[in-house]
């Protein structure tokens, strides 16, 4: 009986995570032989890292454990009655076709600053007529209120204010999502709604 201990991917190539794996007598450790930190892994895969999509990098290490790629992309499901709650909502506050602007970032790097995000509201509004609605943690409910005064618009702002699952349904009903490079870019890669990624 296979035991959730007999494997471990190492999708990071970090010495102290490998270096518990092995203390903790995992029988097959696969991992990117990087960094001089191969001799911890039991399978080692020679690096992609600049030659494949990020993507294909990771799901390569999966390959050895016989997990095949079956081409349809990242999924993430929604129930009906979720997005009905949001369209509901969504009509409560006046908002019909609407850009999404996720602001937040776990790192001040990858923020864009205010005035660009204002800026990028008014190309928004005035090329495509639409509504903008901006979202993030409750930490950045100070930086939404300035851009929406810069941008001179009354964008819906919901920093802090939706669960998750609130969240991936608002993702899912907007026209375009536009965000910097977190988790919730992934997320509207993986409901098929358009997105634009700022690095």
């Amino acid at each position: 009986q296979m035991c959730i201990r007999d494997s471990s991917i190492h999708l990071h190539r970090s010495f102290t995570r490998r270096f518990c794996a092995y203390l903790s007598g995992i029988e097959k450790r696969i991992g990117y032989d990087e960094k001089y930190r191969g001799f911890l892994l039991t399978d080692k895969i020679a690096s992609q890292r600049d030659s494949v999509h990020r993507a294909e990098y990771y799901f390569n290490l999966t390959k050895n454990l016989g997990v095949e790629d079956d081409g349809l992309g990242l999924d993430l499901f929604l129930k009906q009655e979720e997005l009905d709650r949001m369209s509901s909502f969504l009509e409560r506050q006046n908002i019909k076709k609407f850009c999404l602007m996720h602001i937040g970032a776990n790192w001040q790097a990858k923020k864009w600053p205010s005035r660009y995000w204002a800026e990028f509201i008014g190309l928004v509004r005035n090329k495509y007529n639409i509504d903008v609605v901006i979202s993030g943690t409750g930490d950045d409910k100070k930086e939404a209120e300035t851009i929406s005064r810069l941008a001179d618009c009354k964008a819906l702002i919901l920093t802090g204010r939706t669960t998750l699952r609130e969240f991936i349904s608002l993702v899912k009903l907007s026209s375009v999502f536009v965000g910097t490079d977190t988790a919730p870019l992934h997320i509207a890669a993986a409901l098929s709604t358009p997105a634009v990624g700022i690095y």
